[in-house]
């Protein structure tokens, strides 16, 4: 069974023409409140960097085959792609904003960031905080189909954002370095041991192959180059204005006043016709009321009436 409650697409445009002036009234205000909504915002500017997965460092270098799968690479190209997420994971972390919570500088740009010109700034922040603020403000997008990924991040200062995603890079690539040469030295230590306390001609071999190569691997982590997460296009400041953007807040707020005035509109038009319904409701009660007394004074009388005419016939007879 259809519900005729619902409001067909023909009825709701007739609506919205017999609104019109409401909803032109609330487009007018809202374009206003945009307007106004810009000139007390804090214009940020964009900063923005690509990076991809870092040359893969975990084994040798193998030579290349011509032709054919060659799993040794497979292998450091999942490696590389794993660091590179682990990079994306630990950027958001607290240690990362521990490390940045030191650099005065750092802490400077954070305590002038506000959005609107009578906010008060943020002058107290924790690494929570700080690791709350990296996740929100610091955006991660794919190029196409690529491993590549473009951080943007905002700021008032385009200075300030371009030194900020530097240093978040820096700091999050070398805390992944700084753990992994760890565990290198650690392996390092261990297989010594072990090579140490081993007779066996065959199990000294095999350590001495294992050693060789955590040492190499040890030799690249300590380079200072990235780890995880190479820089293809350093950080570079927009010229333009990222924020407020008026193509976006002058429709947005355009849009939601015409709709608040469709409400108003439809709400006003429903409290008249449910006056109107009222009244109505009254008049039929008041005349009905109204017919109720005549029929109930007309009724004596005629009783009356019938009264005497029976009695002046019996007189009569």
């Amino acid at each position: 069974m259809q519900d005729h409650s619902e409001q067909s697409l023909g009825a709701l445009l007739a609506d919205m023409w017999h609104g019109r002036v409401f909803m032109l009234i609330g487009l007018m205000v809202g374009m206003v409140c945009a307007f106004g909504f810009s000139a007390v915002s804090v214009p940020h500017k964009e900063a923005a960097m690509i990076l991809a997965p870092a040359s893969p460092m975990q084994a040798p270098e193998m030579p290349q085959q011509i032709s054919g799968f060659n799993p040794m690479r497979a292998a450091q190209s999942d490696m590389a792609d794993l660091n590179f997420s682990r990079f994306e994971a630990v950027m958001k972390g607290a240690s990362v904003s521990a490390h940045l919570l030191k650099d005065e500088r750092v802490m400077q740009g954070l305590r002038a960031d506000r959005g609107l010109v009578f906010e008060a700034a943020q002058m107290e922040w924790s690494a929570a905080q700080l690791s709350e603020y990296i996740a929100q403000r610091v955006h991660i997008d794919p190029v196409r189909e690529t491993a590549l990924r473009v951080f943007s991040y905002q700021h008032a200062s385009p200075e300030f954002a371009e030194f900020f995603l530097s240093r978040l890079h820096e700091t999050a690539d070398g805390l992944i370095r700084h753990g992994q040469r760890k565990e290198v030295s650690e392996r390092i230590a261990y297989l010594q041991g072990a090579l140490g306390q081993t007779l066996n001609p065959e199990h000294r071999r095999a350590l001495t192959d294992l050693l060789m190569r955590q040492e190499s691997l040890r030799m690249m982590v300590s380079i200072e180059q990235p780890f995880a997460a190479a820089i293809i296009e350093p950080a570079s400041p927009s010229v333009k204005t990222a924020w407020p953007d008026l193509m976006l807040v002058v429709p947005v707020f355009a849009f939601v006043g015409a709709f608040l005035g469709f409400i108003v509109f439809s709400a006003r038009t429903e409290q008249q016709e449910q006056t109107q319904e009222r009244r109505a409701a009254l008049q039929g009660w008041l005349k009905g009321r109204a017919q109720n007394q005549n029929t109930a004074q007309k009724g004596p009388l005629s009783s009356r009436g019938t009264d005497q005419s029976s009695s002046y016939s019996q007189a009569a007879e």
